[in-house]
């Protein structure tokens, strides 16, 4: 996601970077750069960090990390469902990115409580509720059409 790369370059600068450099030379032979890695928010370099930098970077690191929590199953679903329901699927699998977006960007812009958060959170909870039922509902078709004997 574009904008955890954006406020990583942008907390993690190399003048930020710079006070750790004496270690990091020490342990890897090599000169820090910008960025922070391996840092996720709450490691070695965040620990400097002014309060609302580490809240921001935190906030877009777990609107990122819920993103990746729940991707693989909604893609799941949707192609199980699809097998019977292509198109209602397709319009679902539009559903969870509109939803997955807007829960993501309310989360980077003011944390759990962000009214967009909630709306995105709401959708996608509906949407996934509607793949499950068209991935169970093709599941079914499918046993009906299919001899097991």
């Amino acid at each position: 996601m574009g904008f955890i790369m954006a406020n990583r370059s942008k907390i993690y600068t190399k003048e930020f970077m710079g006070k750790f450099n004496d270690v990091h030379q020490k342990a890897t032979g090599k000169e820090i750069k910008a960025g922070g890695y391996p840092d996720t928010g709450n490691g070695w370099y965040s620990r400097e960090l002014p309060y609302e930098q580490w809240l921001e970077f935190n906030n877009r690191q777990r609107a990122h990390a819920n993103f990746v929590e729940w991707i693989a199953s909604n893609i799941a679903l949707i192609l199980i469902g699809g097998l019977y329901f292509p198109i209602v699927c397709a319009c679902l699998g539009l559903g969870v990115a509109v939803s997955r977006i807007l829960y993501a960007v309310g989360y980077a812009m003011g944390g759990a409580n962000h009214p967009i958060r909630t709306i995105g959170a709401v959708a996608n909870d509906l949407v996934t509720l509607a793949t499950i039922v068209f991935a169970v509902w093709s599941c079914i078709k499918w046993m009906n059409q299919t001899p097991f004997a």
